[in-house]
């Protein structure tokens, strides 16, 4: 996890250096005038549906070309609620089930037929989710803990539109369809009527399934 915030840092301070833009010419007949590629370079913004999934993320979008710009994300996960609704077997209010912190990455490249940081645009994405747990699976005065643990890789390619409410506060609406790679370990449990109690084990599964986003941003420019 060390080598994945490092390498997102890289990314961010190269992003920067890297996609400034010079402005460009627009020749307006016999008169050289200047204007900037877009009056919007630099774009931050929290995404609101994503709490849903646990995941409380922060993006930010930099304008590399009049078309194209590039956006990372960072954040951090709690429980995956929204995942949780459609697995019997997890129990959000389990006392014994202790919510960790765990961290959200993302990085994506738009491209916009019309204007850079402006209405349509088109993007390949890979997001990425780490979630953990502390379950404890003995008691108050011995306490044993299993960890659970999951882990979600999901690229997808995303359609999305840009709409401006005034001249600095936006809201950005997307659809993405994809494939999600998860790993997961559960705590899992068997009644031992022998010793009359639970035995509590690890479960390991993991693969590809589709994977539909839906999301709404709330930002600004700067």
């Amino acid at each position: 996890m060390k080598n994945l915030s490092l390498t997102f840092l890289v990314a961010l301070f190269f992003a920067n250096l890297a996609l400034a833009q010079p402005k460009v010419v627009v020749f307006n007949g016999s008169n050289d005038t200047e204007k900037p590629v877009t009056d919007y370079r630099n774009l931050v913004k929290i995404s609101a549906l994503e709490v849903f999934s646990g995941d409380i993320s922060f993006y930010y979008e930099r304008v590399m070309s009049e078309n194209f710009s590039m956006e990372l994300g960072l954040g951090f996960t709690i429980d995956d609620y929204l995942d949780g609704l459609f697995d019997d077997s997890f129990d959000n209010n389990n006392d014994d089930r202790i919510s960790r912190i765990g961290v959200s990455t993302a990085i994506g490249f738009r491209y916009y037929p019309f204007l850079a940081a402006e209405e349509v645009y088109f993007a390949p994405e890979l997001k990425y989710r780490y979630y953990h747990n502390d379950y404890n699976v003995g008691t108050d005065e011995e306490p044993s803990i299993l960890k659970e643990t999951k882990t979600l890789v999901n690229p997808r390619v995303t359609v999305g539109y840009v709409y401006f409410l005034d001249d600095k506060i936006f809201v950005d609406m997307f659809a993405g369809i994809g494939i999600g790679f998860q790993n997961r370990s559960d705590v899992s449990s068997v009644f031992d009527n022998i010793n009359d109690e639970f035995i509590y084990s690890l479960t390991e599964t993991n693969g590809p399934t589709p994977r539909l986003s839906l999301g709404v941003k709330f930002g600004f420019t700067f």
